[in-house]
Protein backbone atom coordinates (compact mmCIF):
# COMPACT_ATOMS: atom_id res chain seq x y z
CA UNK A 1 0.00 0.00 0.00
CA UNK A 2 0.84 3.76 -0.89
CA UNK A 3 0.75 5.74 2.45
CA UNK A 4 0.83 9.36 3.10
CA UNK A 5 4.00 11.63 2.19
CA UNK A 6 6.40 12.06 5.18
CA UNK A 7 8.15 15.49 5.71
CA UNK A 8 11.11 16.34 7.09
CA UNK A 9 12.33 19.77 8.15
CA UNK A 10 15.10 21.62 9.64
CA UNK A 11 16.51 25.40 10.07
CA UNK A 12 18.63 24.67 6.84
CA UNK A 13 17.29 22.91 4.66
CA UNK A 14 14.06 22.42 2.99
CA UNK A 15 11.69 19.99 3.18
CA UNK A 16 12.06 16.48 1.68
CA UNK A 17 9.15 14.12 0.55
CA UNK A 18 9.41 10.53 1.38
CA UNK A 19 6.82 8.35 0.09
CA UNK A 20 5.88 4.98 2.51
CA UNK A 21 5.51 1.73 0.43
CA UNK A 22 3.08 -0.50 3.02
CA UNK A 23 2.65 -4.13 2.76
CA UNK A 24 3.07 -6.83 5.31
CA UNK A 25 1.98 -10.48 4.37
CA UNK A 26 2.01 -13.95 5.74
CA UNK A 27 1.99 -17.87 4.60
CA UNK A 28 0.79 -20.89 6.23
CA UNK A 29 1.79 -24.60 6.15
CA UNK A 30 0.30 -27.02 7.79
CA UNK A 31 1.38 -30.67 8.87
CA UNK A 32 0.39 -33.39 11.00
CA UNK A 33 1.46 -36.38 13.16
CA UNK A 34 -0.61 -39.30 13.36
CA UNK A 35 -0.89 -40.34 17.37
CA UNK A 36 -2.30 -43.47 16.67
CA UNK A 37 -4.79 -43.03 19.68
CA UNK A 38 -7.21 -41.29 16.88
CA UNK A 39 -5.62 -37.89 17.61
CA UNK A 40 -3.33 -35.99 15.30
CA UNK A 41 -0.49 -33.29 16.67
CA UNK A 42 -1.31 -30.56 13.90
CA UNK A 43 1.81 -27.71 13.13
CA UNK A 44 0.95 -24.71 11.60
CA UNK A 45 4.32 -22.49 10.89
CA UNK A 46 3.08 -19.34 9.81
CA UNK A 47 5.88 -17.40 8.03
CA UNK A 48 5.63 -13.17 8.20
CA UNK A 49 7.32 -10.44 6.08
CA UNK A 50 7.45 -6.91 5.86
CA UNK A 51 7.18 -5.58 2.44
CA UNK A 52 7.46 -1.97 3.56
CA UNK A 53 10.41 0.69 2.83
CA UNK A 54 9.28 1.55 6.65
CA UNK A 55 9.22 -0.38 9.86
CA UNK A 56 5.77 -1.84 10.95
CA UNK A 57 4.24 -1.45 14.68
CA UNK A 58 1.15 -3.22 16.26
CA UNK A 59 1.97 -6.26 14.50
CA UNK A 60 -0.69 -8.91 14.92
CA UNK A 61 -1.81 -12.02 13.56
CA UNK A 62 -5.31 -13.53 14.37
CA UNK A 63 -6.03 -16.98 14.18
CA UNK A 64 -9.63 -18.82 14.77
CA UNK A 65 -9.07 -22.47 15.19
CA UNK A 66 -12.68 -23.00 16.60
CA UNK A 67 -13.24 -22.16 12.46
CA UNK A 68 -11.21 -24.14 11.49
CA UNK A 69 -11.87 -27.50 13.24
CA UNK A 70 -15.63 -26.98 13.73
CA UNK A 71 -16.10 -30.58 12.07
CA UNK A 72 -13.69 -32.09 14.40
CA UNK A 73 -14.80 -34.25 17.66
CA UNK A 74 -12.47 -32.14 19.46
CA UNK A 75 -9.13 -30.04 20.01
CA UNK A 76 -7.23 -28.19 21.79
CA UNK A 77 -4.16 -25.84 21.82
CA UNK A 78 -0.74 -27.44 22.82
CA UNK A 79 1.78 -24.42 22.12
CA UNK A 80 2.23 -21.19 20.50
CA UNK A 81 6.89 -20.16 19.55
CA UNK A 82 7.51 -17.25 17.77
CA UNK A 83 10.87 -16.51 16.15
CA UNK A 84 12.28 -13.29 14.43
CA UNK A 85 11.82 -10.96 17.86
CA UNK A 86 8.13 -11.59 17.57
CA UNK A 87 6.52 -12.79 20.97
CA UNK A 88 3.60 -14.62 21.43
CA UNK A 89 -0.41 -13.50 23.01
CA UNK A 90 0.42 -16.04 26.66
CA UNK A 91 -3.70 -15.42 26.69
CA UNK A 92 -4.30 -16.40 22.82
CA UNK A 93 -6.94 -19.46 22.95
CA UNK A 94 -7.90 -19.60 19.18
CA UNK A 95 -10.99 -18.97 20.06
CA UNK A 96 -13.35 -15.55 19.90
CA UNK A 97 -14.66 -16.18 23.25
CA UNK A 98 -11.13 -16.27 24.36
CA UNK A 99 -8.59 -14.31 22.22
CA UNK A 100 -7.76 -14.75 18.63
CA UNK A 101 -5.00 -12.84 18.97
CA UNK A 102 -1.64 -14.58 18.67
CA UNK A 103 0.91 -12.25 19.24
CA UNK A 104 1.16 -9.83 22.43
CA UNK A 105 0.46 -5.91 21.88
CA UNK A 106 3.46 -4.04 20.80
CA UNK A 107 5.34 -6.30 18.25
CA UNK A 108 7.11 -4.72 15.29
CA UNK A 109 8.99 -5.78 12.23
CA UNK A 110 11.67 -3.94 10.91
CA UNK A 111 11.52 -2.74 6.90
CA UNK A 112 11.95 -6.49 5.03
CA UNK A 113 11.54 -8.02 8.51
CA UNK A 114 10.15 -11.64 8.77
CA UNK A 115 8.97 -13.75 11.73
CA UNK A 116 7.90 -17.28 12.69
CA UNK A 117 4.66 -18.54 14.79
CA UNK A 118 4.26 -21.54 14.86
CA UNK A 119 0.99 -23.05 16.45
CA UNK A 120 0.39 -27.01 17.57
CA UNK A 121 -2.94 -28.40 17.77
CA UNK A 122 -4.40 -31.70 19.05
CA UNK A 123 -7.41 -32.14 17.08
CA UNK A 124 -9.46 -35.71 17.62
CA UNK A 125 -11.20 -35.28 13.83
CA UNK A 126 -13.59 -38.29 14.89
CA UNK A 127 -15.56 -39.66 11.63
CA UNK A 128 -14.54 -36.12 9.73
CA UNK A 129 -10.99 -36.93 7.89
CA UNK A 130 -11.00 -33.27 6.53
CA UNK A 131 -10.50 -31.48 4.63
CA UNK A 132 -10.23 -29.11 7.48
CA UNK A 133 -9.29 -25.26 5.95
CA UNK A 134 -7.61 -22.50 7.98
CA UNK A 135 -6.07 -19.14 7.07
CA UNK A 136 -4.39 -16.50 9.36
CA UNK A 137 -4.86 -12.19 8.88
CA UNK A 138 -1.72 -10.32 9.59
CA UNK A 139 -2.29 -6.90 10.45
CA UNK A 140 0.10 -3.79 11.06
CA UNK A 141 1.31 -0.02 11.09
CA UNK A 142 2.96 2.30 9.64
CA UNK A 143 4.57 5.44 11.20
CA UNK A 144 2.22 7.44 9.82
CA UNK A 145 -0.76 5.30 10.79
CA UNK A 146 -1.31 3.41 7.48
CA UNK A 147 -2.62 -0.02 8.61
CA UNK A 148 -1.61 -3.00 6.02
CA UNK A 149 -3.18 -6.59 6.49
CA UNK A 150 -2.60 -9.46 4.65
CA UNK A 151 -4.86 -12.80 4.21
CA UNK A 152 -2.32 -15.93 4.81
CA UNK A 153 -1.61 -17.84 1.19
CA UNK A 154 -0.94 -21.56 1.84
CA UNK A 155 2.79 -22.66 1.66
CA UNK A 156 5.69 -20.80 3.23
CA UNK A 157 6.38 -17.52 0.64
CA UNK A 158 3.82 -15.46 1.18
CA UNK A 159 4.47 -13.13 -2.09
CA UNK A 160 5.02 -16.47 -4.43
CA UNK A 161 5.01 -14.08 -7.67
CA UNK A 162 8.02 -11.95 -5.85
CA UNK A 163 6.40 -8.72 -6.99
CA UNK A 164 6.19 -7.63 -3.00
CA UNK A 165 2.85 -7.27 -3.09
CA UNK A 166 1.36 -10.21 -1.32
CA UNK A 167 -2.53 -9.66 -1.41
CA UNK A 168 -3.34 -10.30 -5.06
CA UNK A 169 -5.25 -12.84 -6.34
CA UNK A 170 -3.42 -16.48 -6.20
CA UNK A 171 -1.91 -15.68 -3.14
CA UNK A 172 -4.53 -15.64 -0.34
CA UNK A 173 -5.39 -19.23 -0.82
CA UNK A 174 -6.57 -21.10 2.49
CA UNK A 175 -4.02 -23.44 3.37
CA UNK A 176 -6.05 -27.07 3.83
CA UNK A 177 -5.26 -30.33 5.18
CA UNK A 178 -6.69 -33.92 5.67
CA UNK A 179 -5.98 -36.57 7.81
CA UNK A 180 -5.05 -40.23 7.38
CA UNK A 181 -5.37 -43.43 8.57
CA UNK A 182 -2.45 -46.16 8.35
CA UNK A 183 -4.45 -49.26 8.83
CA UNK A 184 -4.49 -52.75 8.25
CA UNK A 185 -5.44 -55.74 9.87
CA UNK A 186 -4.59 -59.45 9.21
CA UNK A 187 -5.13 -62.65 11.18
CA UNK A 188 -3.81 -66.29 9.82
CA UNK A 189 -4.53 -69.94 10.75
CA UNK A 190 -2.82 -72.87 11.29
CA UNK A 191 -3.86 -76.59 12.98
CA UNK A 192 -2.04 -79.31 14.35
CA UNK A 193 -1.78 -82.75 13.50
CA UNK A 194 -4.93 -84.25 14.42
CA UNK A 195 -5.14 -87.18 16.58
CA UNK A 196 -7.67 -89.99 17.01
CA UNK A 197 -8.82 -90.54 20.88
CA UNK A 198 -10.68 -93.28 19.88
CA UNK A 199 -14.13 -93.97 18.71
CA UNK A 200 -13.73 -92.66 15.31
CA UNK A 201 -13.04 -89.30 17.03
CA UNK A 202 -9.71 -86.78 15.81
CA UNK A 203 -8.24 -83.80 18.11
CA UNK A 204 -6.81 -81.01 16.86
CA UNK A 205 -5.46 -77.67 18.02
CA UNK A 206 -6.73 -74.75 15.92
CA UNK A 207 -4.07 -71.55 16.02
CA UNK A 208 -5.20 -68.15 14.99
CA UNK A 209 -2.47 -65.08 14.89
CA UNK A 210 -3.98 -61.80 14.88
CA UNK A 211 -1.62 -58.67 13.70
CA UNK A 212 -2.73 -54.67 13.76
CA UNK A 213 -0.82 -54.37 10.46
CA UNK A 214 -0.73 -50.08 10.58
CA UNK A 215 2.89 -48.65 10.27
CA UNK A 216 4.33 -48.24 13.92
CA UNK A 217 4.70 -44.69 13.44
CA UNK A 218 1.93 -43.53 11.71
CA UNK A 219 -0.81 -46.36 12.36
CA UNK A 220 -3.43 -46.22 14.62
CA UNK A 221 -4.60 -48.30 17.20
CA UNK A 222 -7.77 -50.98 16.86
CA UNK A 223 -10.56 -51.20 18.94
CA UNK A 224 -13.50 -53.86 19.01
CA UNK A 225 -10.81 -56.58 17.86
CA UNK A 226 -13.44 -59.44 17.42
CA UNK A 227 -12.51 -63.25 15.63
CA UNK A 228 -15.61 -64.81 14.36
CA UNK A 229 -14.90 -68.73 13.59
CA UNK A 230 -18.11 -70.73 12.10
CA UNK A 231 -17.41 -74.45 13.07
CA UNK A 232 -20.44 -75.52 11.24
CA UNK A 233 -18.78 -74.50 8.08
CA UNK A 234 -15.92 -76.22 8.88
CA UNK A 235 -17.73 -79.64 9.96
CA UNK A 236 -20.82 -80.22 7.87
CA UNK A 237 -23.02 -82.69 8.52
CA UNK A 238 -22.87 -85.63 8.93
CA UNK A 239 -19.40 -84.83 10.60
CA UNK A 240 -19.88 -83.86 14.45
CA UNK A 241 -17.52 -81.55 16.24
CA UNK A 242 -17.19 -80.40 20.04
CA UNK A 243 -14.77 -77.57 21.35
CA UNK A 244 -12.49 -79.00 24.49
CA UNK A 245 -11.00 -75.44 25.31
CA UNK A 246 -10.09 -72.42 24.30
CA UNK A 247 -7.76 -69.13 25.15
CA UNK A 248 -5.73 -66.17 24.64
CA UNK A 249 -2.32 -67.64 24.64
CA UNK A 250 -0.20 -64.47 23.82
CA UNK A 251 -1.09 -60.81 23.68
CA UNK A 252 1.90 -58.26 22.61
CA UNK A 253 2.85 -55.16 24.85
CA UNK A 254 -0.14 -52.34 24.95
CA UNK A 255 -2.40 -54.70 23.63
CA UNK A 256 -5.24 -56.66 25.36
CA UNK A 257 -7.65 -59.34 24.69
CA UNK A 258 -10.13 -61.41 26.76
CA UNK A 259 -11.39 -64.83 25.42
CA UNK A 260 -15.15 -65.39 25.08
CA UNK A 261 -15.60 -68.74 27.07
CA UNK A 262 -19.09 -69.22 25.50
CA UNK A 263 -17.67 -70.05 22.51
CA UNK A 264 -18.49 -72.91 20.96
CA UNK A 265 -18.57 -72.42 17.18
CA UNK A 266 -22.04 -73.12 17.04
CA UNK A 267 -24.64 -70.51 18.30
CA UNK A 268 -21.81 -69.04 19.85
CA UNK A 269 -19.26 -67.94 17.11
CA UNK A 270 -17.28 -65.02 18.07
CA UNK A 271 -13.95 -66.15 20.02
CA UNK A 272 -13.26 -62.64 21.93
CA UNK A 273 -14.53 -60.94 24.69
CA UNK A 274 -12.89 -57.74 24.37
CA UNK A 275 -10.03 -56.89 21.94
CA UNK A 276 -7.52 -54.22 21.46
CA UNK A 277 -4.45 -53.56 19.45
CA UNK A 278 -1.77 -51.29 19.65
CA UNK A 279 0.20 -50.78 16.54
CA UNK A 280 1.49 -53.86 14.68
CA UNK A 281 -0.04 -55.40 18.21
CA UNK A 282 -0.62 -58.70 17.74
CA UNK A 283 -2.51 -61.60 19.88
CA UNK A 284 -2.67 -65.47 19.40
CA UNK A 285 -5.98 -67.87 20.52
CA UNK A 286 -5.69 -71.59 20.54
CA UNK A 287 -8.74 -73.65 20.73
CA UNK A 288 -8.96 -77.08 21.13
CA UNK A 289 -11.55 -78.91 18.74
CA UNK A 290 -12.58 -82.75 18.48
CA UNK A 291 -14.35 -83.69 15.87
CA UNK A 292 -15.73 -87.28 13.99
CA UNK A 293 -15.49 -87.17 10.45
CA UNK A 294 -18.28 -89.73 9.99
CA UNK A 295 -17.42 -91.20 6.95
CA UNK A 296 -16.42 -87.88 5.42
CA UNK A 297 -12.70 -87.84 4.11
CA UNK A 298 -11.96 -83.75 4.82
CA UNK A 299 -9.94 -82.18 3.78
CA UNK A 300 -12.50 -79.42 6.23
CA UNK A 301 -11.47 -76.11 4.91
CA UNK A 302 -11.27 -73.93 7.74
CA UNK A 303 -11.62 -69.68 7.88
CA UNK A 304 -11.87 -67.11 10.49
CA UNK A 305 -12.81 -63.70 10.35
CA UNK A 306 -10.99 -61.12 12.07
CA UNK A 307 -12.68 -57.23 12.41
CA UNK A 308 -11.57 -54.31 14.30
CA UNK A 309 -12.45 -50.69 14.25
CA UNK A 310 -10.43 -47.36 13.89
CA UNK A 311 -10.24 -44.47 15.79
CA UNK A 312 -12.04 -42.33 13.20
CA UNK A 313 -14.81 -45.59 12.96
CA UNK A 314 -13.70 -47.41 10.05
CA UNK A 315 -14.24 -51.38 10.56
CA UNK A 316 -11.38 -53.50 9.06
CA UNK A 317 -12.04 -56.69 8.12
CA UNK A 318 -9.70 -59.55 7.03
CA UNK A 319 -10.39 -63.18 6.30
CA UNK A 320 -7.89 -66.22 7.51
CA UNK A 321 -4.97 -66.82 5.51
CA UNK A 322 -3.54 -70.43 5.85
CA UNK A 323 -0.34 -70.07 8.19
CA UNK A 324 1.51 -68.25 10.56
CA UNK A 325 1.78 -64.88 8.80
CA UNK A 326 -0.84 -62.73 8.27
CA UNK A 327 0.78 -60.59 5.46
CA UNK A 328 2.61 -62.59 3.19
CA UNK A 329 4.20 -60.29 0.96
CA UNK A 330 4.61 -57.50 3.65
CA UNK A 331 2.61 -54.96 3.00
CA UNK A 332 1.10 -54.21 5.73
CA UNK A 333 -2.43 -55.05 3.90
CA UNK A 334 -3.89 -58.74 5.47
CA UNK A 335 -7.16 -58.73 3.32
CA UNK A 336 -5.88 -59.09 -0.62
CA UNK A 337 -6.35 -61.91 -3.43
CA UNK A 338 -4.82 -62.47 -6.09
CA UNK A 339 -5.76 -61.08 -9.79
CA UNK A 340 -5.40 -57.45 -8.17
CA UNK A 341 -9.06 -57.84 -5.90
CA UNK A 342 -10.09 -54.79 -4.23
CA UNK A 343 -9.09 -54.66 -0.69
CA UNK A 344 -12.28 -53.62 0.11
CA UNK A 345 -11.80 -55.29 4.19
CA UNK A 346 -9.58 -52.22 4.82
CA UNK A 347 -11.69 -49.59 4.57
CA UNK A 348 -12.26 -48.86 0.73
CA UNK A 349 -8.28 -49.14 -0.63
CA UNK A 350 -7.49 -51.06 -3.32
CA UNK A 351 -4.19 -52.99 -3.25
CA UNK A 352 -2.36 -55.43 -5.91
CA UNK A 353 -0.76 -58.24 -4.67
CA UNK A 354 0.67 -61.51 -6.55
CA UNK A 355 -0.11 -63.72 -3.17
CA UNK A 356 -3.56 -64.36 -1.92
CA UNK A 357 -3.97 -63.93 1.56
CA UNK A 358 -6.99 -65.24 2.43
CA UNK A 359 -6.78 -68.96 2.06
CA UNK A 360 -8.94 -71.42 4.13
CA UNK A 361 -7.05 -73.65 5.92
CA UNK A 362 -7.70 -77.21 5.34
CA UNK A 363 -7.75 -79.32 8.37
CA UNK A 364 -6.39 -83.35 7.08
CA UNK A 365 -6.58 -86.45 9.22
CA UNK A 366 -4.86 -89.60 8.51
CA UNK A 367 -7.30 -92.78 8.29
CA UNK A 368 -6.21 -95.63 10.21
CA UNK A 369 -8.60 -98.35 9.10
CA UNK A 370 -8.78 -101.64 10.69
CA UNK A 371 -11.68 -104.13 10.62
CA UNK A 372 -11.30 -107.61 12.88
CA UNK A 373 -13.21 -110.74 13.21
CA UNK A 374 -14.07 -113.63 15.16
CA UNK A 375 -15.69 -116.88 15.16
CA UNK A 376 -16.90 -119.48 17.78
CA UNK A 377 -18.90 -122.96 17.10
CA UNK A 378 -22.25 -121.81 19.74
CA UNK A 379 -23.20 -125.56 19.61
CA UNK A 380 -23.17 -128.79 17.76
CA UNK A 381 -26.16 -130.74 18.14
CA UNK A 382 -26.36 -134.77 16.80
CA UNK A 383 -29.79 -135.29 14.84
CA UNK A 384 -31.52 -138.75 15.49
CA UNK A 385 -34.63 -140.20 14.15
CA UNK A 386 -34.86 -139.91 9.88
CA UNK A 387 -31.85 -137.45 10.38
CA UNK A 388 -29.49 -139.68 12.45
CA UNK A 389 -26.08 -139.40 11.40
CA UNK A 390 -26.15 -135.61 10.62
CA UNK A 391 -25.33 -132.55 13.09
CA UNK A 392 -26.67 -129.20 13.58
CA UNK A 393 -23.18 -126.41 14.01
CA UNK A 394 -24.53 -123.25 15.03
CA UNK A 395 -22.01 -120.78 14.30
CA UNK A 396 -21.48 -117.15 15.69
CA UNK A 397 -19.20 -114.25 13.58
CA UNK A 398 -18.23 -111.40 15.36
CA UNK A 399 -17.32 -108.10 13.42
CA UNK A 400 -15.66 -105.14 15.24
CA UNK A 401 -14.55 -101.90 13.27
CA UNK A 402 -10.82 -101.09 15.44
CA UNK A 403 -10.15 -98.43 13.73
CA UNK A 404 -10.80 -94.78 13.86
CA UNK A 405 -12.97 -94.11 10.53
CA UNK A 406 -16.40 -95.47 9.09
CA UNK A 407 -15.96 -98.55 7.41
CA UNK A 408 -18.13 -98.96 4.46
CA UNK A 409 -19.52 -102.41 2.33
CA UNK A 410 -18.89 -104.55 5.54
CA UNK A 411 -18.94 -108.43 4.01
CA UNK A 412 -17.96 -111.86 5.76
CA UNK A 413 -17.08 -114.56 3.57
CA UNK A 414 -17.59 -118.43 4.63
CA UNK A 415 -16.72 -121.05 2.10
CA UNK A 416 -18.18 -123.75 3.66
CA UNK A 417 -17.09 -126.08 0.63
CA UNK A 418 -13.63 -126.00 1.96
CA UNK A 419 -14.68 -126.55 5.85
CA UNK A 420 -16.90 -129.49 5.12
CA UNK A 421 -14.71 -130.85 2.41
CA UNK A 422 -14.96 -134.63 1.02
CA UNK A 423 -15.52 -137.02 2.61
CA UNK A 424 -17.34 -134.60 4.43
CA UNK A 425 -20.92 -132.75 3.32
CA UNK A 426 -23.20 -129.90 3.71
CA UNK A 427 -27.13 -130.58 4.26
CA UNK A 428 -28.30 -127.65 4.41
CA UNK A 429 -27.50 -123.54 5.53
CA UNK A 430 -30.23 -122.29 7.57
CA UNK A 431 -31.46 -118.85 10.55
CA UNK A 432 -28.90 -116.42 8.87
CA UNK A 433 -29.26 -113.73 11.48
CA UNK A 434 -27.58 -110.48 12.20
CA UNK A 435 -28.00 -106.97 12.92
CA UNK A 436 -26.46 -106.25 9.93
CA UNK A 437 -27.75 -106.93 6.35
CA UNK A 438 -28.13 -110.65 6.00
CA UNK A 439 -27.63 -112.71 2.74
CA UNK A 440 -30.27 -115.12 2.58
CA UNK A 441 -29.27 -116.75 -0.27
CA UNK A 442 -26.03 -117.66 1.45
CA UNK A 443 -25.19 -121.28 0.75
CA UNK A 444 -21.22 -121.30 1.64
CA UNK A 445 -20.83 -123.03 -1.69
CA UNK A 446 -22.61 -121.07 -5.05
CA UNK A 447 -22.96 -117.87 -2.43
CA UNK A 448 -20.44 -117.67 0.22
CA UNK A 449 -21.09 -114.04 1.22
CA UNK A 450 -22.78 -113.99 4.71
CA UNK A 451 -23.93 -110.20 4.02
CA UNK A 452 -25.59 -107.47 1.62
CA UNK A 453 -22.32 -105.27 1.94
CA UNK A 454 -24.51 -102.71 2.21
CA UNK A 455 -23.57 -101.82 6.11
CA UNK A 456 -21.34 -99.10 7.63
CA UNK A 457 -19.45 -99.83 10.55
CA UNK A 458 -18.37 -97.00 12.87
CA UNK A 459 -15.56 -96.72 14.94
CA UNK A 460 -16.06 -99.40 18.09
CA UNK A 461 -18.91 -101.03 16.64
CA UNK A 462 -19.37 -104.49 16.73
CA UNK A 463 -21.98 -106.70 15.77
CA UNK A 464 -22.45 -110.68 14.98
CA UNK A 465 -23.79 -112.75 12.02
CA UNK A 466 -25.12 -116.41 13.15
CA UNK A 467 -25.75 -119.61 10.86
CA UNK A 468 -26.90 -123.11 11.51
CA UNK A 469 -25.31 -125.57 9.17
CA UNK A 470 -26.57 -129.47 8.71
CA UNK A 471 -23.75 -131.74 7.55
CA UNK A 472 -22.71 -135.39 7.35
CA UNK A 473 -18.84 -135.55 9.00
CA UNK A 474 -19.10 -138.80 6.97
CA UNK A 475 -16.45 -139.91 9.15
CA UNK A 476 -14.02 -137.03 9.38
CA UNK A 477 -13.38 -135.70 12.86
CA UNK A 478 -11.77 -132.89 12.69
CA UNK A 479 -13.43 -129.97 11.29
CA UNK A 480 -12.28 -126.52 11.26
CA UNK A 481 -13.36 -123.47 10.00
CA UNK A 482 -12.59 -119.76 8.94
CA UNK A 483 -14.07 -116.12 7.62
CA UNK A 484 -12.65 -113.45 6.09
CA UNK A 485 -13.37 -109.99 6.59
CA UNK A 486 -13.57 -107.30 4.66
CA UNK A 487 -14.96 -103.13 3.97
CA UNK A 488 -13.48 -100.06 2.79
CA UNK A 489 -12.50 -96.61 4.66
CA UNK A 490 -14.25 -93.64 3.81
CA UNK A 491 -11.07 -92.62 1.80
CA UNK A 492 -11.42 -95.99 -0.50
CA UNK A 493 -8.58 -97.92 1.65
CA UNK A 494 -9.95 -101.33 1.66
CA UNK A 495 -9.43 -104.00 5.05
CA UNK A 496 -9.61 -107.43 5.79
CA UNK A 497 -9.34 -110.24 8.55
CA UNK A 498 -9.37 -113.97 8.69
CA UNK A 499 -11.39 -114.56 12.08
CA UNK A 500 -9.50 -116.03 15.05
CA UNK A 501 -10.87 -118.07 17.15
CA UNK A 502 -13.99 -117.09 19.95
CA UNK A 503 -15.90 -113.71 20.12
CA UNK A 504 -12.80 -111.00 20.11
CA UNK A 505 -11.43 -110.38 17.21
CA UNK A 506 -8.39 -108.78 18.99
CA UNK A 507 -7.79 -112.27 20.42
CA UNK A 508 -6.38 -112.43 24.01
CA UNK A 509 -3.50 -109.68 23.98
CA UNK A 510 -5.85 -106.20 23.98
CA UNK A 511 -3.31 -104.65 21.78
CA UNK A 512 -5.84 -103.57 19.93
CA UNK A 513 -4.61 -105.21 16.62
CA UNK A 514 -7.02 -108.52 15.39
CA UNK A 515 -5.35 -111.43 15.65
Amino acid sequence: ATGANVYYENQNVARVEVNEVVAIGAAKDASFVNNGDGTYDVTYTISLENFSNVTLSNVQVTEDLASAFVGATSWSLQSVTTSGGLTDNSGFTGTTAGSTNLLASGNTLARNGTGTITVVVRVTPGSGLGPYGNQVTVSGSSPDGTTTSDLSDSGTDADPDGDNNPNEAGENDTTSLTFTEDRGLGIAKTFSTPTSIGGGVFETTLTFNIQNLSDAINGVALNNVQVTDNLNLTFPSPATYTVQSKAVTAVSSGSSATINAGFNGNTTQTLLASGTLARQGTATIEVVVRFDPNGLTGPFNNQATATGTTPQGTVLTDLSDNGTNPDQDGDGWGNEQTLSAPDTGNGGYSNNTTTDENDATPITFTETPLLGVAKRVVSVTALTSANRGLFDAIFEVTLENMGDVNLNNVQAVDDLSVTFAAPATVVSVSNITSALAENTSFDGSSDKNLLLATDILIPGQTETIQFTVRFDPNGRNNITNAVTASATSPAGIPVNDTSTEGTDPDGTDNDNNPD
